[in-house]
């Protein structure tokens, strides 16, 4: 998780290197040659655990494709909305529908329902730690993406900054994101996932909220402090939650749970933004696109909060 974390210091401020110096066709492009080295060093070096002959699953191109066309559709439809298309617009409401259908109709296919040839075995929600760890992740993606939104926009808007003066100013919360994540890992291992993710969802609420008040003219200092702590919290979320999604699951599920968390967060992360950013146009202002953030954290704490004593109780 570690390299992984080095993407909140560094894609900022590559990403405002490139808006500064190239055009945004660079967003992609530069997308090219890390692609084709991935390729390479995963054919070359990641090894996976095959999966005994009899616990083979054939691929099933139909489930591929609703999946795929089903998430798609709702990430554009949602990014569609982020730019201040209403829900009542077509080339919002048709891909929304068009993916929640997709989705439905892939629960709906006969193979998905065995698991010995599913493409995504989704009764892995009948798992106690799954459907507990798809919402948090989904709220998580909520807090996390909808923030990298509104925070590079907030610093050019009100402070008139540019795209890499604000990517410059956001490097406080990558390096705290950097030096919380291993301690996210040891906190999960000791306390369990549920209590870190809560206390990550409630940390980020209560170090978000500062900007539905600060006035952006504060010292740097100030801003600067309160993104570092912001950093520290958001980077005790991704981990402990993920790692809580397997604890109920065998070990042969791992790769199925892993998907089915990823798909959650990747969802609430184009949920967030779209909301964030329709909270910035109706309302014209940040302080009401900053509480959709403060709502998902403050929720999302709640929600594992209430899991774990429900869990405590039944044990």
């Amino acid at each position: 998780m570690l390299p992984l974390s080095c993407g909140p210091i560094f894609g900022p401020v590559i990403g405002g290197v490139i808006l500064n110096f190239l055009s945004w066709h660079w967003f992609f492009i530069i997308n090219v040659p890390i692609v084709v080295a991935a390729l390479f060093l995963g054919e070359k070096h990641v090894e996976g655990v095959p999966r005994p002959a009899a616990q083979a699953r054939p691929f099933d191109p139909v489930g591929f494709v609703l999946v795929a066309a089903g998430i798609a559709l709702l990430i554009f439809g949602f990014t569609d909305a982020s730019q201040g298309g209403s829900l009542a617009r077509t080339t919002v409401a048709l891909p929304l529908l068009g993916g929640v259908a997709a989705l439905a109709l892939f629960v709906a296919w006969p193979p998905t329902r065995d698991p010995r040839r599913s493409f995504v075995d989704v009764t892995l929600m009948r798992q106690r730690s799954v459907p507990t760890a798809s919402a948090a992740i989904f709220m998580a993606g909520v807090a996390l993406y909808s923030a990298q939104f509104l925070l590079p926009l907030y610093y050019q808007e009100l402070l008139g900054t540019d795209a890499l003066g604000a990517a410059l100013m956001l490097l406080p919360q990558g390096v705290g994101a950097l030096l919380s994540r291993p301690l996210a890992g040891r906190l999960t291992d000791r306390y369990g996932g549920r209590i870190v993710a809560a206390g990550g969802f409630a940390a980020t609420a209560l170090t978000t909220a500062p900007f539905l008040l600060l006035d952006p003219r504060a010292p740097s200092l100030l801003m600067g402090t309160i993104l570092f702590a912001r950093g520290l919290a958001v980077g005790m979320l991704i981990v402990p939650i993920t790692t809580g999604s397997y604890v109920s699951v065998p070990d042969d599920a791992i790769p199925d749970t892993a998907v089915i968390v990823r798909m959650f967060q990747q969802v609430g992360g184009s949920f967030g933004t779209a909301a964030a950013a329709a909270m910035l146009a109706a309302a014209g202002g940040f302080p009401v696109a900053f509480a959709v953030v403060v709502l998902a954290s403050a929720l999302g704490a709640a929600a594992l909060t209430m899991t774990h004593k429900r869990a405590r109780r039944t044990s």
